[in-house]
Order: C-alpha cells, then structure tokens, then sequence
C-alpha cells in the first residue's frame, strides 16, 4: 500500500488554513459585537497558510527561507491561536517569554541551516518550541471554570498536537525521523496528516468558541435590562416561578415587593431623561446592595421593580422593604432626590392557590396602598 505523499497533505492543509482565514475574516468583518480573540483567531491560519507553503517549496528556494521562515511563521502561527484563546478568557499575553524562544529557536535554525546540518536536531527544536506553546495553550482551558462543548473540542485538539509532537520527538531520539519533511515515510505522513488536521480544527474550534460568545451576548441581551443591569420582565418571570415550584415543594416562605419610583415623570420632565436613566440605574445599584446573593431585581416596567425573595416570610420582607425605601430617601449626590413606593406579597397568605400573576397582583396592590397613604411608603395586604 502507497505512502501519502506528505507534499500534497501540506498542500491540502494550506488550501484549508486560506478557507478558513477568509471565514474568520468574514465573521470578524459581520458580527455586531467585538469578540476577544477573533481578530488574532483570524490571522493565525493565514499565518499557518504561509508557512504551508514555505515548505512546499523546499528544494525550490533557499533554506533560510524554507526552514528557517517556515517553522518561524508556524511557530507565530500556534502562538496567535495561544493568544487568541488568552483574550477570549480576558487574559493578558506575556509576550516577552515567548519572543525570546523565538529568538532561541531562530539562532539555532539559522546554525544548522547555515552551518553544520543536521535535520534530526533541526527538527528537535522546532518540536521542543512547538510544544511549549501547546501545552501552554492546554494548560489554558485547563483553567477555566467551565468548559462547553467548544471549549472541549479546543482542548482535544490542542492535546493531539502536542501528543504528536511528543511522538515524533520520540521518532528524533529513535533516528527514524527521516531526512526531510516531505520524505514519505509512515511517521512523517502521520505527523503532517495531524498537522493539517490540526488546522482546520483549531479554526473550527474558534468558530465554536465565537458562536458560545455570541449566544452568550445574546443569551444576556434577553436576560438582562440594558440600561440597569436588572432581569428583563420575562426572565424575572420565570426565576419567580423557579423559586414558587420549590417553595411549594418544599413547604417553604417565599415573597415579592413590587417597587416604584415616586414621580418618576417629574424627574424626566425637570433634570430630562438622561438624568432620568440615571436615577434607575442608582436605583438598582442601591437596591441590589441590600440584597442577598439569591435575591433577583427585575424590571417590571418603566420606573416598576420587582425583587424576589426566596426563602422570605412576609415579617422579613417588610423588614427588607423599608430597607430598601429609608437607603434610597438618603441623598444621592450629583442626582436629584427621589423616593419609592413599596408593596409586599407573600406565599404564606394564599399558600395553595398563590400563582406568579396572583403574587405579582398583590403586590401592587400593596404598592398603591402606600401611594394612596402619601408615598415613599411600604404597603403590605395586612395594612
């Protein structure tokens, strides 16, 4: 049976390194949010293109340009991908360290490239180098917290380059490396089938990876109030009923405030509506550091907040009402002064036949009774 030709392999990978550079390129160039680490995602196949095609043509330009520009632009290449996945984990790449391995690994290319050649050797330090950065970039993902499916699929692929690397180091030590990158020996088609292979999946791979950020963004954008930082109404929602479900399932309290900014309008209408926003935004701050860890704020609805309360009798939920209403009376520097109205419902008075809607109902029932007693008030059903 006939050996892969390793020329067309490294051929085939460059052709697959330039497709996906252009679909990097196209998806950095359309995409409505910066993405950390596309940019770099989007030169580090060009870069393995290039240095593809250095190689192919061994024999055909001088050594310093096969041999030596080759292995530079791959190792610049394997290092953008490592940076790549730095920035998308908002870390900062230390280039330094890497630079002078570069500089170790371009003195010594260019003492065997120039002077006494041995390929064997060559071929060690370029793998030794090669490695550092692959298991750097492992180690990487290794940190992380959580891990998807991306995220996994990136660290396969890192941890079969660097196996192979390690294999055909040990093919440097046994002496069956051979004498040339293109010589078509078994560890030498498996090595630049692995290579290109390679390739393409540390591209897919930032494909995935842009696409969790994405859906991620998007996962937010739907979550969260754009302007304070709050829940949206449905997300509120639906924490609400979460904690309802468990609650009732566990024979446990459970209670909600409803809050309003006492006029509201006249604030927009007197400072305008940036001020306005503003306010909000304060509001939410105020509010969210009185809260417990497990304690949500959604916005219900122009200057309407809902707070959720899992595991909060209606006693505690007043108490945390009135915290809330004296913090946000308090001065609020450069902003104009504003108040809210408060109202609390809770499970333990309608344990059975309590739903979302009902809770929600109640307490704005409860708020407008503290609006009818004259506002910045904390109205609850037993009042």
């Amino acid at each position: 049976m006939g050996m892969l030709d390793p020329r067309s392999i490294i051929a085939l990978g460059a052709f697959m390194a330039l497709l996906m550079t252009l679909v990097l390129f196209f998806m950095r160039r359309t995409y409505p949010t910066p993405i950390g680490g596309l940019r770099e995602w989007t030169w580090a196949p060009l870069l393995s293109f290039l240095s593809a095609m250095c190689f192919l043509l061994r024999d055909r330009i001088p050594d310093v340009f096969s041999i030596l520009g080759g292995n530079l632009v791959l190792f610049w290449a394997s290092y953008l991908y490592y940076v790549g996945s730095q920035r998308y984990f908002g870390e900062k790449p230390r280039i330094q360290r890497w630079a002078v391995l570069a500089g170790v690994m371009t003195l010594a290319l260019l003492w065997f490239v120039q002077g006494d050649y041995s390929y064997s050797i060559l071929l060690a330090i370029v793998c030794a180098a090669l490695l550092c950065i692959f298991v750097a970039h492992c180690r990487l993902y290794l940190r992380q917290p959580e891990r998807g499916f991306a995220a996994w699929f990136m660290l396969g692929t890192l941890s079969l380059q660097a196996t192979a690397l390690l294999v055909r180091m040990v093919f440097v030590l046994r002496g069956t490396a051979g004498q040339s990158p293109l010589e078509p020996t078994l560890g030498q088609s498996l090595y630049v089938a692995v290579y290109c292979l390679t390739i393409l999946a540390l591209a897919i791979g930032a494909i995935l990876m842009v696409t969790d950020a994405l859906r991620a963004k998007f996962e937010q954008l739907v979550a969260y109030d754009p302007l304070t930082g709050a829940l949206s109404r449905a997300a509120w929602l639906a924490s609400c009923q979460r904690e309802l479900d468990r609650a009732r399932r566990h024979n446990r309290p459970l209670s909600v405030l409803l809050i309003d900014l006492d006029y509201f309008k006249a604030v927009n209408d007197t400072h305008g509506h940036h001020i306005g926003d503003l306010v909000l935004v304060d509001f939410v701050k105020r509010a969210q550091g009185l809260l417990r860890a497990h304690d949500s704020v959604g916005r219900f609805g122009g200057e309407e907040f809902l707070v959720l309360l899992p595991e909060t009798g209606s006693r505690a939920a007043t108490f945390v009402a009135e915290r809330i209403r004296s913090e946000v009376a308090r001065p609020h520097g450069a902003l104009p002064a504003y108040t809210v109205s408060v109202g609390v419902a809770s499970i333990e008075e309608n344990p059975e036949l309590d739903t979302v809607g009902s809770l929600v109902e109640r307490a704005d029932q409860s708020m407008y009774r503290a609006k009818a007693l004259g506002r910045n008030r904390t109205g609850w059903m037993g009042l």
